[in-house]
């Protein structure tokens, strides 16, 4: 629960301010956010039973998917966005670990994350929500 709201407001919501001072602009806010979490090599737990390359990988996509999330939407969004994942990944070097020994045990979670995945690009995309969804997104 520390490392969520460490994530939200240490290592997403004050460099995006801070660097908000000085630009506006998403496309550069979002590549120095990425730069910022690759030089201090910070993710959520679970990916570290990855290779470095992946590792490095996931680290720039997830920093990206915070910062987005929070210029889009606004930290309560971000931090409920983290601990989301925090969730998911606690799982994940179990899964990584024990995918050889009893392949069931790793596609059954893996299966059910690609269901819930699916269910809300369908809820995302239903037109009842599209005024809700385009809406301008507030300023920082």
């Amino acid at each position: 629960m520390v490392e969520v709201l460490a994530t939200g407001w240490l290592l997403v919501a004050l460099p995006m301010v801070l660097m908000g001072k000085i630009t506006r602009r998403p496309a550069l806010l979002l590549p120095a956010l990425v730069l910022i979490w690759l030089i201090f090599g910070f993710t959520l737990a679970g990916p570290m039973v990855l290779t470095t390359t992946w590792f490095y990988v996931f680290v720039a996509l997830q920093s990206a998917f915070f910062g987005a999330l929070f210029l889009r939407y606004d930290l309560l969004s971000t931090l409920s966005a983290a601990f989301t994942v925090e969730v998911c990944l606690m799982a994940f070097p179990l899964l990584f670990v024990f995918r050889y020994v009893e392949p069931m045990f790793f596609l059954i979670p893996v299966a059910m994350w690609a269901l819930l995945l699916i269910v809300s690009a369908g809820l995302y995309a239903r037109p009842q929500f599209a005024p809700i969804l385009t809406a301008p997104a507030p300023p920082i």
